[in-house]
Order: C-alpha cells, then structure tokens, then sequence
C-alpha cells in the first residue's frame, strides 16, 4: 500500500465493508479474525463503535485479561473523547455497548457475582437481549421464583433445572429415524447408526475446556471431528458441533456442522476405528467358516 493511501486510511474513522468482512469471518473462524480485528485497528484507531466487538472476540476466545484492558481504554476514551460529551445519545450508546463488554466478560471469565451486580442495577438496559439471556441473568442474581419446570419452553427449564433427558430428547430432531430427512425439522441430520450414545459419553471427558468457544451470553461452543458423522445443508461433514451452558458439562444441543476446520477441535476418529475393529471382530475369518462348514459333514 502506497503511504498517501495508508495515511488517507488513517485519517477515515471507520471502513464499514472491511469491518463487515472481518465480523462475518468471526463465526467461521473466531482466531483469524481477531487478529483481522488487530490490523483493522492500526488503520482506524478511532472506530470505538468497532472495538467493542473485537472486545466480544475477546472473550469468546478466552482472552479475558486483554478484553478487560480493552475495556479500560474504552472507558478513558469516553471519559477524554468530546464527542461523547457533546452528544448524549452517543454518550449513552458508547456506555451501554461498555457495560455489554463487562457483563459477557464477567460470565464467561467466572465472575458470576459481579455480573448480577452490573445486571441489577440496570435491569431495562439488558431486557433486549431476550427472554433466555433475561432469565438467566435473573437465575444467577438469585430473581427467579420457584416454577413449574415443565410449563417453559426447553432452554428456560434447563436453565432453571438441567436435566440431561431433556437434553436427549431435543436432540431427537438431529436424529434420522425422528425426522426421516425431513429438513423443515432440520438441515442438520446425523447419518443412519451414528453412535450417539457412545459420542456423547466421550465428549463429556473433554467438557468443559479452553478449547471453547463462547458467541453469546449464556452459552459455549465445541468442535468435536468425527468423520462422515452426518449431513448439513445437504452436504456430508465431518464435525459435531456441541452448545454447552457456559463453563459447564451441561449440553444443549449438539448436531453435525460445515466450515469448523477453523476451529480448536478434539479428534474423536479413535471411536469409528474401535466400531470397525468391533465389526470385524464379529464376521468369522474365512479359516472360520471352512472348518464350520466342513465340521458339519
């Protein structure tokens, strides 16, 4: 790049298009495009809007330390920057994009505690987030009243009470016998036989992990590779992706996925080799079946 385009670059507040690229690459590779977000910022310093999703990739990440010295410069800059004291509205933008970065920070780094305190002193703020992240940050500030279980849709009982049948029954539509390849149920269908049982017994061994990732508020996001496992859009992949409550064992939901090469992902080939090792084991030897047959005479 010549120096009078860079110069020009720096000089611009923001890059819409670039940024856009940049956010879109964030769900199909969470690591390329942090470090996407780091050369945006040496070009457009000043795009504090932008920051605070960089913040969020961050944390999905697990980069906690740095997402929190992110936040304090956000915070010197609303306290230094003029723009935000000559408009109000940008003012309360910028403050309340902040207390976003606080409230996923202190969920996802284990700091329950102080992110009831944030979410009870400005409880309107957050209602937007929906009903799930609503009650959720209800349940861990200790607000949610004792209920009926069974009268709320699946994520609220969950979190309310997690029970690993509800588990396995939401994942019934991922199943082939259940939606016979009816795509309207879902276009996520693990294939005929697939050991759902057995992977789900495995993946429990390496949840929860830092190999996380965490998009939300409420949840994590795994890669597991299991070869051929199902189909997605139509085509035959190679991933599971597996939704946990965050920094738990706990399962959403879990269905096959494309574009997770990307990804920090555990490697359970190991259980297809011991199915076909199982499979042969059980067909007799063709030694086996001359001395069954000739015995018989």
């Amino acid at each position: 790049m010549r120096d009078h385009d860079r110069d020009r670059k720096r000089h611009s507040h923001f890059n819409r298009h670039e940024f856009d690229k940049i956010y879109a690459l964030y769900r199909k590779d969470p690591y390329t495009s942090l470090e996407c977000y780091e050369r945006y910022f040496e070009l457009y310093p000043d795009d504090n809007s932008g920051k605070t999703y960089y913040i969020s990739n961050l944390i999905a990440v697990g980069q906690f330390d740095k997402a929190m010295e992110e936040i304090a410069k956000l915070e010197v800059e609303l306290d230094r920057n003029r723009l935000y004291q000559r408009n109000a509205e940008k003012e309360t933008m910028f403050v309340h994009n902040i207390k976003l970065c606080k409230l996923k920070l202190y969920i996802f780094s284990d700091q329950k505690d102080k992110a009831a305190k944030l979410y009870c002193s400005c409880p309107k703020e957050f209602e937007y987030l929906g009903r799930e992240v609503v009650f959720y940050l209800k349940q861990i500030s200790g607000l949610n009243k004792p209920m009926v279980r069974d009268h709320h849709h699946y994520m609220v009982r969950q979190i309310y009470d997690y029970q690993e049948q509800d588990f396995r029954d939401h994942i019934q539509k991922h199943l082939p016998d259940f939606n016979d390849n009816d795509s309207s149920i879902s276009s996520s269908i693990f294939v005929p036989d697939f050991p759902i049982d057995k992977v789900i017994e495995e993946i429990k061994k390496y949840i929860p992990s830092k190999k996380r990732v965490s998009y939300g508020f409420v949840d994590d996001t795994y890669v597991f590779k299991f070869d051929q496992c199902g189909r997605d859009n139509n085509r035959l992949v190679d991933f599971i992706k597996v939704v946990t409550f965050n920094n738990s064992s706990n399962i959403i939901t879990m269905f096959p996925a494309e574009e997770c090469e990307m990804y920090d992902y555990e490697d359970l080939n190991y259980l297809n080799k011991q199915e076909d090792q199982k499979v042969l084991a059980k067909m007799p030897s063709q030694i086996d079946k001359f001395y069954k047959r000739y015995s018989s005479k």
